[in-house]
């Protein structure tokens, strides 16, 4: 198999077993560094970040529970590469976990979702001289086809797809397929 320096997997955010795809990666590649949108601003890189880390039991972290406990056993620098809170304010959080947007909010949803991926573009191309294999773990809107992060060339994008190959970008009730493609 081609060595790639980054592996791009689309999480789906809970929708599907992410960690099962996340646990295998890692246990293939042996990265010294995993990246990850769900990690917000974080960094983990030694024991100390991480027990800081398991204090603050925070809600927004849930969802990386176990994938966060792996790393620390198998000794992985976990990287934040997304801005804190994901680049939203308190009321328009609130908006989003209550499912009640306006077509304003979507607006500026958008607009802050294309500023988050200018920021993890950055914060990616700042490992493309570290130990390869890196692992990114990111949501599969952030890889859709018009994203900048497509642009990142050596890459290997691992996703959810329907039978015809095309990325689920959300829920679905269709049993999902793994599906790889070379940037």
């Amino acid at each position: 198999m081609k060595k790639y320096f980054f592996i791009f997997f689309s999480n789906s955010h809970n929708y599907f077993d992410d960690f099962l795809i996340q646990k295998y990666l890692i246990e293939e590649t042996k990265p010294k560094y995993v990246l990850l949108e769900s990690l917000e601003n974080n960094i983990l890189k030694n024991r100390k970040d991480y027990e800081n880390f398991f204090n603050k039991k925070s809600e927004n972290f849930k969802e990386i529970n176990k994938l966060v406990k792996f790393c620390y056993k198998k000794n992985i620098q976990l990287i934040g590469i997304d801005l804190k809170n994901h680049g939203f304010n308190n009321n328009l959080i609130k908006k989003i976990k209550e499912k009640k947007f306006s077509k304003k909010d979507e607006k500026e949803i958008i607009k802050i979702s294309l500023k988050r991926e200018k920021h993890m573009y950055k914060k990616i191309k700042e490992y493309k001289n570290k130990e390869k294999p890196i692992l990114i773990f990111i949501g599969a809107y952030h890889l859709r086809k018009n994203s900048i992060l497509r642009k990142i060339k050596n890459s290997l994008l691992i996703y959810y797809s329907y039978k015809n190959g095309k990325m689920i970008l959300g829920s679905t009730d269709k049993k999902p397929l793994l599906n790889f493609k070379e940037l």
